[in-house]
């Protein structure tokens, strides 16, 4: 029997997501089937009044449909395994699934199932009805398919942390999506309608994979601590942030692709250092440092990434703190407002604009277009057009033996661009070409200006 589990355990999920407290503490445990349609009787759990509360930790496979409630109340020293193949459960006046008590729950999605939790459809009682709600760290993994309604209120929510490796989960929820303390998804993927925020978690959320389409009206990573990317594609349409941290929040890897959103990343902190992200907002693409404290400045700092931002309203990149560049690629299509810059920072609270390493091409306009300082270890130049530029026009900057060295179709119209990569050189001659219209410039120092007629 012993064998039969953890060969199990290995079937329907990866052996690192069970407890190797789990693993040889119920190794010899019964294997139970339970369907949930006609679920008979067992000492391992208890039927009454359209509810099924399990009783005993241990490994169980469950199916079948059941309209009401399936309850985990085991003793808090004990783990359980649920492997879900084809359950389809609803509530309409309470949760689908509630784990009570546990030390652990894994769900495991078998391959091929489809599985189904609805909840809330009843609206007389407006209290919180998640579909899934589990009161202790819970894994879920497996290769199935996960399609959850929610109409009241949460999809899955977890008071403790919650750990996605794997399986296909679809959420419709009328409040957040996923919530919990603390969230790690490491693969899956995910496809999410939220009338509030797509993942929402109290504490730290950390992505290192997994395939992400979140529609939401609020933001759409959400954490009251730090956030960090260390993998995954992400397609996001949210009505708020797409990503938000109340501290930090770190792009280390993975595919960001935000279509909208009012602000695109939004922490105290931005940290990027891999990746590739298009982000498209109404306001900032990034932003930082809504409250001030000057012992502690927020800041942007970009270290590496391939990052692309087209703003329709507002800043580029606004930082209230600092804003320091150290690699990567960064292309900014600024908008036409006269009030909003393609890259802003705080100098008013002492931050500071520096670039030491990689490309970085910002257009917009010139009124408040922030530009790097002379006390950067790589040169940049800023140009401001005085007749302006217009939409379709393409500027390109050369090297006077005709090496170019950055070429952009601009999508509105104009006057400013900041320009920085590692072949300038203060004091060498240069090229920028406005369509067919060329002019020569010195890069005089390491911080350049230069108005063209």
């Amino acid at each position: 029997m012993k064998k039969i589990i953890l060969t199990l355990i290995l079937i329907f999920c990866s052996s690192t997501l069970i407890s190797p407290v789990w693993a040889e503490s119920e190794a010899s445990a019964d294997i139970i089937s339970i369907n949930l349609s006609d679920p008979g009787s067992s000492d391992h759990f208890t039927w009454a009044d359209n509810e099924l509360t399990i009783t005993k930790g241990g490994f169980y496979i469950l199916s079948g449909e059941l309209s009401g409630r399936l309850k985990i109340n085991i003793s808090k020293d004990e783990d359980i395994f649920l492997s879900f193949n084809g359950l389809d459960i609803s509530n309409a006046s309470a949760e689908a699934i509630y784990i009570k008590k546990a030390r652990s729950v894994t769900i495991s999605l078998a391959e091929g199932s489809v599985n189904k939790l609805s909840s809330g459809s009843d609206e007389s009682e407006q209290t919180d009805k998640n579909a899934l709600y589990c009161t202790c760290p819970l894994t879920i993994c497996g290769s199935g398919t996960l399609n959850i309604t929610a109409d009241i209120y949460n999809g899955i929510h977890c008071s403790s942390d919650l750990n996605i490796e794997s399986g296909i989960i679809n959420i419709s929820s009328a409040h957040n999506a996923i919530k919990a303390q603390n969230i790690l998804i490491s693969g899956g993927k995910f496809t999410i309608n939220a009338a509030n925020k797509a993942m929402n978690s109290s504490e730290e959320l950390t992505v290192t994979g997994g395939t992400f389409t979140l529609t939401c009206a609020d933001d759409a990573v959400h954490a009251g601590s730090a956030i960090s990317v260390e993998g995954g594609t992400f397609s996001i349409n949210a009505g708020d942030d797409a990503f938000h941290s109340d501290s930090e929040l770190y792009v280390k890897d993975g595919i960001i692709n935000i279509a909208s959103a009012y602000e695109g990343l939004e922490a105290h902190k931005i940290y990027i250092s891999g990746g590739m992200l298009t982000i498209v907002t109404k306001d900032d693409g990034l932003n930082t440092g809504n409250e001030i404290d000057r012992s502690d400045l927020p800041g942007i700092f970009i270290s590496g990434g391939d990052i692309y931002i087209y703003t329709e309203e507002d800043d580029g990149i606004d930082s209230n703190g600092d804003l320091l560049v150290s690699g990567g690629t960064l292309l900014v299509d600024g908008c036409s407002s006269q009030w909003a810059s393609p890259l802003d920072w705080g100098g008013e609270y002492g931050g500071s604009i520096t670039i030491s390493e990689g490309t970085v091409w910002a257009c917009g306009m010139a009124n408040m277009a922030g530009h790097f300082t002379s006390d950067s270890l790589q040169c940049s130049v800023k140009f401001t057009f005085l007749s302006g530029y217009a939409a379709q026009d393409i500027i390109t900057i050369s090297t006077k033996d005709g090496e170019e060295l950055y070429s952009h179709k601009m999508l509105r119209k104009g006057d400013s661009v900041v320009f920085s990569c590692d072949k300038l050189t203060a004091g060498e001659s240069y090229l920028i070409k406005i369509n067919d219209e060329e002019h020569e410039f010195i890069q005089e120092s390491v911080s350049t200006q230069i108005k063209i007629k």
